[in-house]
């Protein structure tokens, strides 16, 4: 067995609201799960990544600890984000590293990383996919180097550090997954977050009316508005300070 542990980074993604969509609608639940696997599938590409896939849960294992691995499983995150959002579903999820056992032909993936992604991911309070202090020890003394590779598709703004907040009432200082810097690259933050909040806006507007999808969605818009606060423009933009949903910029 102990051919298959290996010291690597994961992500554990997870579709929000996906037992209310199998109740539901089983056609749209085979549709979005074929495009998912689509994307997966594209994404064989990053020659550094492996892809499980099962019911509500994208599972991400990178081949090894390099400073490569790390940048596509940040930009592989950004993507899986960005086609939740366009098919009109949250997605959450966290990003680990550590020692791994992980045999693809048999589909078994277990390790302390593991166990830490389902953790963070299960109590995040926000859309969206955070970094996990065990990653970002294992890069920061690469920071420098890191999206060297991406240097005429992306920047390292791609991982922004924001306040984010968790079930359990606490808030942590943490890296979040900039999906933005793939559907927009290069573009300003004032761009990004317009374009953010459309996105958010439409996604509102689909989901159900409830008392807990309005709390993800205004601690993301705390996130948000954290984010473009960095900028040094604070609340340039109309609409801070109302709920997502009600206030779509056109």
């Amino acid at each position: 067995m102990l051919r298959f542990k290996k010291q690597c980074f994961v992500a554990m993604l997870d579709i929000m609201g996906f037992k209310s969509l199998v109740e539901q609608d089983l056609e749209t639940t085979y549709k979005l799960l074929s495009r998912v696997y689509k994307e997966a599938k594209r994404q064989i590409q990053y020659k550094t990544l492996d892809f499980s896939i099962f019911s509500d849960t994208i599972i991400i294992v990178s081949h090894n600890d390099d400073i490569e691995s790390f940048e596509d499983i940040i930009i592989s995150s950004a993507h899986f984000i960005r086609l939740f959002i366009k098919e009109g579903f949250a997605i959450n999820g966290a990003i680990t590293y550590g020692d791994v056992v992980y045999d693809k032909s048999k589909n078994i993936c277990f390790g302390t990383p593991v166990s830490n992604a389902h953790l963070l991911q299960a109590n995040l309070f926000c859309y969206g996919v955070i970094v996990d202090e065990s990653a970002i020890n294992k890069v920061k003394y690469h920071w420098h180097k890191l999206f060297s590779t991406y240097w005429n598709f992306i920047s390292d703004d791609i991982i922004l550090k924001l306040t984010i907040p968790f079930k359990k009432g606490d808030q942590k200082s943490m890296y979040f997954v900039n999906w933005l810097e793939i559907e927009k690259p290069q573009s300003s933050y004032s761009e990004q977050i317009c374009i953010a909040k459309q996105q958010l806006s439409k996604l509102y507007n689909q989901l159900p009316d409830c008392d807990r999808v309005h709390n993800y969605f205004n601690n993301t818009e705390r996130c948000l508005k954290e984010w473009y606060d960095f900028t040094g423009q604070k609340n340039n933009l109309p609409g801070w300070g109302q709920l997502i949903g009600k206030d779509i910029i056109a």
